[in-house]
């Protein structure tokens, strides 16, 4: 997509990334399941070219895997998580995007 925005791409072999976070993160604290749910549904969203709300109605797996913790269907049992979940979710259909002021430091 780059490419055909008309950006110089360009690949730099000795370059490292480092992630903030550890792969041993804990996925179910708040912070984490906020900015992970939305991003993953907003990026969807953008590579299948429909809204938000219509990529979580036709494809029910990815439905399910976001509305889970709310259900109890996973082990996100605390209630920051459960709203935590519900504010990504209102979040990414509305397609806001940046930092959260709930979660984030100003």
């Amino acid at each position: 997509r780059a490419w055909a925005a008309g950006w110089l791409v360009a690949r730099a072999n000795s370059c490292r990334i480092y992630h903030k976070y550890a792969a041993s993160t804990n996925a179910s604290r708040p912070l984490v399941l906020y900015y992970m749910l939305r991003n993953i549904l907003l990026f969807s969203s953008r590579v299948i070219g429909d809204p938000v709300s219509v990529v979580m109605l036709r494809r029910p797996l990815l439905w399910m895997w976001a509305l889970g913790p709310l259900f109890g269907l996973r082990s996100f049992r605390h209630p920051s998580v459960k709203l935590a979940v519900l504010r990504a979710l209102v979040h990414a259909v509305r397609g806001r995007e940046g930092r959260c002021s709930t979660y984030s430091p100003p």
